[in-house]
């Protein structure tokens, strides 16, 4: 639930950042935040394709084992402490990029481009925070279109929000079980 809070704190206060400075400024440090997170997923893309090659690294975490797909390389942690704070860098960075396209109402090839890498740098990842980027990606699209929002959309919006982060908390943070375990250690 943390994490959820703490992405929505830091998407809505880009929007808090974007509203109250000039133009220029707001062009340089949205490029410079989304060229920082190409770079991390870069490391993180080619940590995880070193290891595929069978080349041991430090930019990737030892796991060699996921529960939903079976045997991995491991799961790209570039630079940072795992995982999942590689996840949240990316994920910030693919939602500011992201919003920044349908505020300048343009998306180039370089813009897809770096929002391909920085997603694919987040499935490599293979972090249950996706579930937080698809929340950041349609509040950003909600926020950013707000002119021609009608009472329709911004109803599904927020119902599809509510019901996410209640999807995401309920399967990340809560263990549902059909019968007892027999080893309480395990819990």
């Amino acid at each position: 639930m943390l994490e959820l809070v703490g992405a929505l704190y830091l998407v809505l206060m880009y929007f808090v950042v974007r509203l109250t400075t000039s133009q220029q400024l707001l062009a340089k440090l949205t490029d410079l935040i989304t060229l920082g997170c190409v770079i991390a997923s870069l490391l993180g893309i080619l940590g995880w394709c070193l290891k595929a090659a069978g080349i041991d690294n430090l930019l990737i975490d030892k796991i060699d084992y996921f529960p939903y797909f079976g045997d991995i390389y491991g799961r790209a942690t570039a630079f940072t402490h795992s995982c999942g704070m590689l996840a949240n860098i990316l994920m910030i960075g693919i939602i500011i990029k992201f919003s920044d396209c349908f505020y300048k109402k343009v998306v180039s090839q370089r813009d897809c481009l770096m929002i391909g890498i920085m997603f694919f740098g987040f499935l490599l990842t293979l972090s249950k925070t996706v579930v937080c980027l698809i929340i950041g990606l349609l509040l950003a699209w909600h926020f950013s279109t707000t002119q021609k929002a009608n009472l329709k959309r911004s109803i599904f919006v927020w119902v599809t929000v509510l019901g996410l982060s209640l999807f995401y908390v309920f399967n990340t943070h809560f263990l549902t079980m059909t019968t007892p375990p027999t080893n309480k250690k395990l819990l």
